[in-house]
């Protein structure tokens, strides 16, 4: 099975863009953004990664999100390569996102301890939150794997 998944906190480098789709469900609406994550180190030179957003998440970004915002962003990656006309190859990487946080989640209860986060502190807080979960989940769908394979 193979598997990618990505959570990021950054800030939006420029307003999203927003494509309509042509469904009357609106599930081809797309949003596209580039999101800027600082390296991590001495130097915190910054990253750009784009990130696309489909349907009502589109919407959402479009709607809740421009240049500077800082967002949480949940997905998974998505790789491609194309060829240059002289032969090189051109390998690019974006993140289709599942979940866009754009500020504090509603559904995000801190600490008593540490209500005086700031909001940054607070995404930081949620994304170390979503990186245990998805851990524990992987741990068991390995462990389950693991199983299968030993019957």
């Amino acid at each position: 099975m193979d598997y990618t998944k990505v959570v990021m906190v950054g800030n939006l480098a420029a307003n999203p863009k927003f494509t309509e789709g042509k469904k009357e469900t609106k599930t081809d609406d797309r949003a596209w953004f580039r999101l800027t994550v600082n390296k991590y180190g001495k130097t915190k030179e910054p990253m750009y990664f784009p990130v696309i957003a489909w349907g009502k998440l589109a919407r959402a970004v479009i709607n809740n999100c421009k240049k500077g915002k800082e967002v949480l962003v949940e997905g998974e990656l998505n790789a491609w390569s194309t060829q240059r006309p002289d032969e090189s190859w051109d390998n690019r990487i974006e993140v289709i996102a599942s979940r866009v946080i754009f500020g504090v989640d509603e559904g995000y209860k801190p600490e008593p301890a540490s209500t005086t986060m700031s909001d940054s502190e607070i995404i930081k807080e949620i994304a170390i939150q979503m990186a245990k979960e998805m851990i524990a989940s992987n741990k068991a769908a390995l462990a389950a794997k693991k199983a299968n394979n030993n019957k």
